[in-house]
Parts: structure tokens; sequence; C-alpha cells
């Protein structure tokens, strides 16, 4: 065999293979988290109605690398072929503290593939109710809140609070200073939240009015 019909052999191995690669369609919403444990999440999906008539199955997982290599993942959910618009529950356990990307994707039976965008999520060690604590240097008084949340800082590397509700939205973000800091929260609605500080403490608040 010449190098020239082996290069245009190789050529034609690589187009093929090529062809035969799985179309990647980035068109699912991304998943939904709550925390039912301080290291366990459920992940809440939705597959729509014309992807699910197709038919095929779906995973979920978190990965710490752009690359998306999962270091977490939930078993496959499988939906039949003419499924309507599934919604499920993937639940990961046991998930070491630490930064995610969050995503899910699904393969259905025509060989199509899709995924939803990456979300960023933390989980940290969770501090039950508010109290003092000798390890964060902080204390947060009233809990439950209605008007005015108090936090005094001992500990001059703690810099930032950042507020989530319980889906994992970010509420609002605050700075901290040394010594005794006042928030209006007024304006949350009644409910828990998820008080995250920069060293990666995380406490739960609650608003009742």
């Amino acid at each position: 065999m010449t190098r020239l019909t082996s290069l245009l052999f190789i050529l034609l191995l690589s187009s093929f293979a090529n062809a035969q690669t799985i179309p990647v369609q980035y068109n699912l919403s991304v998943p939904t988290h709550t925390y039912y444990q301080s290291k366990d999440l459920n992940l809440e999906v939705t597959i729509p109605a014309n992807i699910a008539k197709k038919g095929g199955w779906a995973n979920c997982y978190l990965y710490k690398d752009t690359l998306g290599k999962e270091d977490y993942y939930d078993k496959n959910y499988i939906f039949p072929v003419n499924s309507p618009e599934q919604r499920y529950t993937f639940k990961i356990e046991n998930v070491n503290y630490g930064c995610y990307f969050l995503r899910y994707s699904i393969r259905t039976k025509d060989t199509l593939g899709y995924r939803s965008p990456a979300k960023e999520i933390c989980l940290s060690q969770l501090v039950s109710g508010i109290s003092n604590s000798e390890e964060t240097q902080i204390k947060f008084y009233p809990n439950p809140v209605s008007t005015e949340l108090s936090i005094e800082i001992s500990d001059a590397s703690l810099t930032q609070l950042r507020i989530y509700d319980l889906q994992g939205h970010l509420v609002t973000t605050n700075n901290l200073n040394i010594g005794l800091n006042r928030f209006d929260i007024r304006y949350l609605s009644n409910g828990i939240y998820l008080l995250h500080l920069n060293n990666g403490t995380i406490a739960k608040l609650e608003v009742f009015k």
C-alpha cells in the first residue's frame, strides 16, 4: 500500500468515526437540589415530553473538573418509549465536602444524547441550628428570626456571608466585619435558609414572621 493510499484510508476511517459520534444537545433544565442530610443530596430533574417519548435512560452526577469525569452519580433511570413528561428524584449519598459541578444527561433510543448545563454547588460542614461555635468563632441570633439577624464575628478571616434557599438558589451576599453585624431580613419569606460562611461552614436559619 503506497503512502498516499494509506493516508486516504486513515482519512476515511476518521470521517467514519466522526459520523458515528453521538450528537449532544444542551437543552435540558439544570437539576434542582436539596439537602436531605448534611452529605446527601436529592436531585430533582424533569425529562421533557418530546424527549421522554423516545424512550431511553437518564443519570445525574457530580464532578470536580470541567472534563466531566464523574465523582458521584446515581443509577440510571430508565423510561420506555412513548412516555409522557417525566419527573424523577435522584439520590446521591455520602458526598465528601467540597465544591462540584452538577448536571444530568439523557441517552435516547434513537442514539441522541442530551445534557443539562453544569451548575456549581458546594457541600460543607453543616451546623445544625444557630449557636456559638469555637471552631468558626461566630455567633448568630436570634433563631428563628423575623426582622433583623445579628452576627458576631471574632475571626478576621470570616469576611462573607451568603444566604441560600433550600433549592440552592443564592438569595443574597453580605460582607462581614469583626464585631457585631446586623442584617435586615424582612424581605425573606417564611422558611428555612442556609447561611454559608466563606470558611466553608453552613448553618441553618429559620425565618418566621
